[in-house]
C-alpha cells in the first residue's frame, strides 16, 4: 500500500511540475481564442436576446425562424437585440456569425460579425464585419427560411 501511495504523490509531482507558468503555447492559444469566437457576447442592458441558432450538416435548428424573426422585428421597431448563430459548412467546419442590432438615434441597422477562421475552405477565411440597413427571411429551395441581412456595407 505504501508503494502506490507513493507512486501516486510521486506522480501528482510530477503532473504539476510540469506546468512551468510560461505564456500558453501557439496550440493552447489557438484554443483560447476558438472559444472566445464561437461564444457569443452577452446582451447589454435593454437589449433584446433573439438566442443562439446551432445547426450541423443538413439540419435546421426548431428554433430557426422564431430566433430570426426576434431579430428581424428588434431592427423594424429600432430596438437593441442580438442573435448568434452557427452552421456547419459541407465539409464540417463550424462557422459563426453574430447579428446585433444598434440604435442610432433615430435610426438603427444591424451589425453582422461573420468568423469563418475554423472553415480552411472559406472563400474569405477571417473575422469579417458589415453594417446592414435591413434583414429579411429569404425562402430556400431545401427548406425553411433563412436570416438574410440585405443592403450592407
Amino acid at each position: 500500500m505504501k508503494t502506490s501511495s507513493t507512486l501516486f504523490l510521486w506522480t501528482l509531482l510530477a503532473v504539476g511540475c510540469a506546468h512551468d507558468g510560461a505564456a500558453p503555447g501557439p496550440n493552447e492559444q489557438n484554443a483560447q481564442a476558438q472559444q472566445t469566437q464561437n461564444t457569443p457576447a452577452q446582451p447589454g442592458p435593454g437589449e433584446v436576446d433573439c438566442g443562439r441558432i446551432v445547426e450541423g450538416l443538413n439540419e435546421v435548428a426548431p428554433n430557426r425562424e422564431s430566433a430570426s424573426r426576434c431579430l428581424t422585428a428588434a431592427l423594424a421597431e429600432c430596438r437593441p437585440a442580438r442573435l448568434f448563430t452557427q452552421h456547419t459548412s459541407d465539409e464540417g467546419h463550424p462557422t459563426t456569425q453574430s447579428y446585433v442590432v444598434i440604435a442610432n438615434g433615430t435610426s438603427c441597422e444591424l451589425e453582422v460579425t461573420s468568423d469563418t477562421t475554423n472553415d480552411p475552405l472559406a472563400a474569405e477565411p477571417g473575422i469579417h464585419t458589415s453594417r446592414c440597413r435591413t434583414a429579411t427571411m429569404q425562402a430556400t429551395e431545401a427548406g425553411p427560411a433563412i436570416l438574410s441581412a440585405i443592403d450592407c456595407e
